[in-house]
C-alpha cells in the first residue's frame, strides 16, 4: 500500500532546533546547547513512515506522489498533529491523526497519549523517553492503518 504522510504539525513552541523541556513547576527550559539532530517535525516524521512501513508494508510517497489510477496499490493519507511532547517527571507524546483512503474514502480520525518514564532527568534522558513514546505513537498510527479503525 501507499500512504502520502503530510508533514507533522507541532505546537510552535516546539518547532525549532534546541530542546525544550518542562521543569517541575511547569515552565519550559529552551536548552540552547542540546538540539535534536533534525528539525522535530522531521524526527516524527520519518518514525511514523517506518513504523507504517514495518507493520504494514506501507511505503511514504509524499515526495514522490503517484497520480490516481497509475497503480492498482491502495492510497492513503496521513495528517498528524502533535498536541504534545513534554518531557518533566516523565515524557509525555500526545497526538492525533486523520487516514483517508484516497481519493473520496472516510476519513478515520485517532487520538493517543503515551507517558514514558524518564531514566534522568537530563536532556539525554528527555531524549531518550520522547523518543521511546513516540515509537509507541507511531506503531499506533501503523495498527490504525492496518485495520483502518483507532487502535
Amino acid at each position: 500500500m501507499l500512504v502520502e504522510v503530510l508533514p507533522i504539525a507541532l505546537p510552535e513552541r516546539l518547532n525549532r532546533d534546541e530542546m525544550v523541556l518542562t521543569a517541575e513547576n511547569g515552565s519550559l527550559s529552551v536548552r540552547d546547547n542540546d538540539h535534536w539532530a533534525a528539525p522535530l517535525s522531521d524526527e516524527i516524521r520519518q518514525m511514523v513512515a517506518d513504523a507504517l512501513w514495518r507493520q504494514d508494508g506501507a511505503a511514504d510517497v509524499y515526495r514522490a506522489p503517484i497520480p490516481a489510477g497509475a497503480t492498482s496499490l491502495p492510497q492513503y493519507r496521513l495528517s498528524l498533529r502533535v498536541e504534545r511532547f513534554e518531557a518533566a517527571a516523565q515524557a509525555t507524546v500526545e497526538a492525533s491523526w486523520s487516514l483517508r483512503k484516497l481519493p473520496q474514502g472516510e476519513a478515520v480520525v485517532c487520538r493517543s497519549s503515551f507517558s514514558q518514564p524518564m531514566s534522568a532527568r537530563t536532556p539525554e534522558g528527555a531524549a531518550a523517553a520522547l523518543s521511546a513514546g513516540t515509537a509507541r505513537l507511531s506503531d499506533a498510527v501503523a495498527a490504525s492503518l492496518a485495520g483502518m479503525k483507532c487502535p
